[in-house]
């Protein structure tokens, strides 16, 4: 039975900071003005039947008054109305002039809830010591004596005890039922996350005996508009390995594409992507239920609701004596950006999800123009090329350490994708390294893969670092590269811009045969030495240590 509860505290917090206009009243225990008030905890009693009364036992009413304090509150008042049997079932609560609620359901005479059953489990299953249960992901569900079901929320759990390693047994509970979830918590001391390591190591494993196959998403559009997965499938009749997100409209549109594209990564770790036009999420592989798709992000920063193209905003990286400057105005934007950015993958992290991390992508712009600037702002911010550098290595730096050490985002993999040599940050920051080539051409032994590939494995060669190509246009050959000594850890053909599948044209990068020909991309997709979604291991249970 899903229960909504609406007229959140986040009202509050919209007044608070002026975001919104709110009525203010002097009721309530305290004669305060109340802005808002939230159901913090739901009763006990979740199930009801025709003529019951409204059982308020357990339930926590709390005020957000518009001094910024809040409280429980206990005279608030109960509309209620279990005349007639049926589904969501409001139950409003009213106090101070401000009102919340959620749904109940009211079984009709003679059905009661049999059992729950957890139907989807959460999505991390794996903690390290001292770590608290998240339940991202989960669904329980009720069952009736009916045999009707209805996935339910407003359920509790048992606390973790993840104060020693080993299998735990956490208990779901739910109007008076109970089903049963294991986790299992283990010793685990390293800089990132498990899977984040595990993934790591698989790359590292492969890295120079095959290629993992990617494919970017349309992260402007929906998937019902324009599938790059399916337009994969339906050529090859293969799924990649790696799918490619874009926080392109971030900050702008938070509640869109952004979370839309957080959406789609859960899934696709979850082997599932929304294919065709009614964008239904499809399990892909049904006889493989522990695979994983690989999920890598970058992002296309528009600040202050501009452009990221250089060429079309004013905004550049603060400097001040060589250092970001804090101070300014700009820097604040920059903070914003990066919050609300974290926000959205710290879901992923919630749910155990590694994420290859390419920001400030081709930061360098073309590396072989050394005194050239960045196509983007964040590469074009200072009037030579060392001090385009500095102010590029100073945001990655911060951008790493902030959500590293302040945001706790260890299920990052950071990819630097600078493309300059001279641009190249504190090693310690970085884990994968990467260029971006399109050869405009169906040459696929065309030299600039091999001239790319050197210039980036020769940016730290002492670092030994896996090198990825993380854009293209037309596949290498994975033959001619291995031949080469040139076998790119993954490729990541970008999308297309067309609706029309099939079309050839220049700015589809995988459809028509302008870039990858018919034939092309089947040879790419059934070659021993590329990697599909059908022959990755299973992510979560991969080796963690050496």
């Amino acid at each position: 039975m899903k229960r909504t509860v609406f007229f959140t505290a986040a009202v509050a917090l919209l007044c608070l900071a002026g975001i919104i206009s709110c009525p203010v009243e002097n009721n309530g225990d305290t004669g305060k003005p109340v802005a808002s008030i939230a159901v913090t905890t739901m009763p006990a009693k979740l199930e009801y039947h025709v003529g019951d009364a409204f059982d308020k036992t357990g339930m926590v009413v709390t005020a957000a008054y518009t001094d910024g304090t809040t409280g429980a509150v206990t005279g608030y008042t109960v509309q209620f109305d279990s005349s007639t049997a049926g589904s969501n079932k409001p139950v409003i609560i009213t106090y101070g002039g401000k009102r919340t609620g959620f749904d109940v359901d009211i079984l009709p005479a003679g059905v009661y809830m049999d059992r729950i059953a957890i139907t989807t489990p959460p999505t991390k299953r794996e903690y390290r010591l001292n770590e608290t249960l998240n339940t991202a992901g989960m669904v329980v569900t009720a069952i009736y004596t009916d045999e009707s079901t209805k996935a339910v929320t407003g359920w509790t759990t048992s606390a973790l005890n993840s104060s020693s390693t080993g299998k735990k047994t956490i208990t779901v509970t739910y109007s008076g039922k109970t089903a049963t979830f294991d986790v299992t918590v283990i010793q685990w001391n390293g800089t990132l996350s498990p899977n984040a390591q595990r993934l790591l190591n698989y790359l590292n494993d492969m890295y120079g005996e095959v290629i993992i196959s990617g494919q970017m998403d349309t992260s402007w559009t929906k998937n019902g508009t324009m599938d790059m997965i399916k337009r994969v499938f339906d050529d090859t009749g293969k799924y990649p390995a790696l799918k490619g997100f874009d926080f392109i409209e971030l900050p702008n549109s938070w509640g869109s594409y952004g979370r839309d594209q957080i959406d789609e990564a859960i899934e696709w770790w979850e082997g599932k992507n929304r294919m065709g036009t009614n964008s239904t999420v499809t399990t892909l592989l049904p006889d493989k239920p522990n695979i994983h798709g690989i999920v890598t992000f970058c992002w296309h920063w528009k600040p202050e609701n501009t452009d990221f193209n250089a060429n079309n905003t004013n905004f550049r990286i603060p400097m001040n004596n060589g250092a970001l400057d804090k101070s300014s105005a700009a820097f604040q934007t920059i903070k914003s950006d990066l919050d609300k950015v974290a926000a959205l993958l710290q879901m992923l992290k919630d749910r155990d999800i590694p994420v290859l991390w390419r920001p400030l992508h081709e930061a360098g712009g073309d590396g072989n123009y050394a005194d050239s600037a960045g196509w983007f702002w964040w590469g074009a911010s200072g009037a030579t090329n060392a001090e385009r550098a500095a102010a590029c290595v100073a945001l990655w730096e911060y951008m790493h350490d902030y959500f590293t050490n302040e945001k706790g985002l260890d299920n990052l993999i950071w990819v630097w994708n600078g493309q300059k040599s001279t641009w190249f940050p504190d090693p310690a920051t970085v884990h994968i390294i990467s260029y971006d080539a399109y050869t405009n051409s169906t040459n696929y032994k065309s030299s600039t893969f091999k001239t790319r590939f050197d210039s980036v494995k020769g940016t730290r060669p002492e670092l030994n670092l896996i090198v990825a190509l993380t854009e293209n246009g037309g596949i290498p050959d994975p033959t001619w590269s291995k031949e080469q000594g040139i076998l790119w850890s993954w490729f990541m053909t970008w999308n297309d811009s067309r609706n029309t599948d099939g079309e050839t044209h220049k700015d589809n990068f995988w459809t028509g045969e302008y870039h990858n020909t018919e034939t092309h991309k089947t040879y790419i997709y059934e070659h021993e030495l590329v990697i599909t979604l059908d022959e990755l291991p299973d992510l979560t249970a991969y080796r963690l240590t050496d």
